[in-house]
């Protein structure tokens, strides 16, 4: 980018003041985004993407041939940042163009094999270089009269715009010899994909977590510890198993130990667990009927 800028040697590039980082505008990005995602609602590539003529109206704002662009300006959905080359060896190339026919362009001979070349280096970021594009939607465009017009999937589309800018279009100079071609990086897509469903699934569980707390905030001090001895039992143990657990330990003393024995008669009998008499020669491996007797002992006599 910026090859047409002043320089020393005539061919300057776009580094960002005052770090002096290179780096790719994010207006220039939004503008090669946009041309891509106009050449994909046209249907002349072949497969839309998604795209509309409106879908770009919404997110990118009115173009150039818009007719009402001066009398009704109104900025699209999207914002795009600046992005920087992250690049192999944390350092930038040099490439040289070669104009053989530098006197006749200049009017002062005519084109002949004989002129002298003249060779012309300039600044470039080496091959494999990966860029990371953040795109973003503009928090006052909810404010906007378009804004029921925004695509729900409007990151698969900037995506699919991407994806045929880097392939077809380039960014920065020189697109036509090369230059600025990108892919996407498979990898890194993957990599964002699985950072994006963890950080789903902490938020679920955050949003569990509080759910409970709030849950366990109505509910009596005998309620709260049973139900935490129930959310701290081994996965895939029953309820009736952890609870009777915790109260065969001594977990609960008192009115409390009484409450969480009429607790587990009413479970053990729903479960048809309760056993008054065991059927069983060796009655201490019976296990409802060893739990029925330990229950029987702590419920008031009738």
């Amino acid at each position: 980018t910026g090859l047409g800028n002043e320089h020393p040697l005539e061919n300057g590039f776009s580094f960002l003041t005052p770090y002096g980082l290179p780096y790719l505008p994010g207006s220039g990005i939004k503008g090669i985004v946009r041309r891509a995602a106009e050449e994909l609602a046209s249907g002349d590539w072949g497969e839309t993407q998604g795209w509309t003529h409106e879908h770009i109206h919404v997110l990118f704002g009115p173009g150039e041939g818009d007719a009402d662009r001066d009398e009704n300006p109104l900025q699209g959905a999207l914002r795009f940042w600046d992005a920087f080359p992250k690049t192999p060896k944390d350092s930038m190339s040099v490439d040289i163009m070669t104009p053989h026919l530098g006197k006749y362009y200049q009017g002062e001979a005519s084109p002949n094999t004989s002129l002298t070349p003249l060779p012309i280096p300039f600044l470039a970021v080496p091959p494999k270089t990966s860029f990371c594009f953040h795109v973003e939607r503009h928090a006052g465009f909810i404010r906007n009269e378009k804004s029921s017009n925004l695509p729900k999937a409007w990151q698969a589309l900037i995506e699919a715009a991407f994806v045929h800018a880097g392939l077809w279009l380039g960014f920065g100079a020189k697109t036509a010899v090369g230059y600025g071609r990108m892919a996407l990086d498979s990898n890194a897509a993957k990599e964002r994909e699985e950072q994006a469903k963890k950080a789903t699934a902490e938020l679920l569980k955050a949003a569990q977590i509080a759910q409970r707390e709030a849950a366990l905030a109505t509910m009596s001090p005998l309620e709260q510890s049973i139900q935490k001895v129930i959310d701290a039992k081994p996965q895939g143990q029953p309820d009736l198993t952890a609870l009777f657990k915790a109260f065969e330990k001594g977990q609960w003393h008192g009115d409390e130990k009484r409450a969480v024995a009429l607790k587990l008669q009413t479970q053990l009998k729903a479960a048809n667990k309760w056993r008054e008499t065991s059927e069983k020669k060796n009655k201490e491996k019976d296990e409802p009927y060893q739990m029925t007797l330990a229950v029987r002992a702590v419920l008031p006599t009738p």
